[in-house]
């Protein structure tokens, strides 16, 4: 893990509804990686590549309850894992009434 990044580092946006100075890095890993992916921009992308390993991320990545058929898409050629071993693959999300 990068010591010297944070998570204020990240968009403000990614992280609307929880207290970000309550998230820890370490222990709140699969959160962080799941909203980046999901919400945020090229910068916060980059910023967790420095922070977790590729094995990391992947691995997390295809645990998510749900992306956007395009995130999958970017996400299955950037990892090189096909979009059947995305637990989301094929689910649509829940909306509101």
């Amino acid at each position: 893990m990068h010591d010297r990044i944070c998570i204020r580092d990240f968009s403000s946006h990614v992280f609307w509804d929880v207290d970000r100075s309550k998230l820890d890095l370490k222990k709140d890993s699969d959160f962080i990686i799941e909203r980046v992916v999901a919400y945020g921009r090229q910068s916060d992308e980059i910023l967790l590549h420095k922070i977790y390993s590729y094995k990391k991320i992947k691995k997390t990545v295809t645990k998510i309850d749900y992306l956007s058929e395009n995130t999958i898409a970017y996400l299955s050629a950037i990892f090189k894992v096909k979009k059947e071993r995305f637990k989301c693959f094929g689910k649509k999300p829940l909306h509101w009434i």
